[in-house]
């Protein structure tokens, strides 16, 4: 069965492979937890979970949904900043443009039998988060997506 930690280390896996995204966000992708001391900023988190249950098709084979929470923390104002909107872009094309698409289908999961079907957004968003970063404003910039797998019960 494709996990939450599958999902998760997929998207990791394709954030920081995409030479755009690392510009954007040169802190890195964390799934669950940032870091207690970033290297860099912005940094993103991401945070997986099911949504809804499991749907079986055929034989071994199931479609499964999860939802996926992408933050970056950007904090704001300075100089060498990259600005809140142009890593917003980076999470978009990452996950959900047309190339984003094709090659998170393309990251493996656990299992040959497991695949990525369909990436589709769902809501981006933008805050301030309550906290201060080395004595900055801190704009947490996100986006919520679907993540659609095809799953094998056949394979543990």
């Amino acid at each position: 069965m494709v996990s939450v930690v599958d999902v998760g280390k997929a998207v990791e896996t394709r954030l920081s492979a995409l030479p755009a995204f690392a510009a954007a966000v040169p802190g890195g992708a964390y799934l669950d937890r940032g870091p207690d001391e970033p290297t860099a900023y912005p940094y993103e988190v991401h945070k997986v979970e099911r949504s809804g249950d499991a749907e079986v098709t055929s034989g071994a084979a199931y479609v499964q949904a999860f939802r996926v929470t992408l933050v970056a923390y950007c904090p704001v104002p300075a100089a060498d900043a990259v600005a809140p909107a142009a890593v917003g872009a980076a999470l978009f094309a990452a996950t959900c443009s047309a190339d984003g698409q094709a090659a998170l289908k393309a990251t493996p999961l656990r299992n040959p039998g497991e695949r990525v079907l369909h990436c589709r957004p769902l809501a981006p968003s933008g805050r301030f988060d309550q906290s201060l970063r080395q004595g900055k404003d801190v704009f947490v910039c996100g986006l919520e997506v679907e993540i659609l797998v095809q799953g094998d019960r056949g394979n543990p």
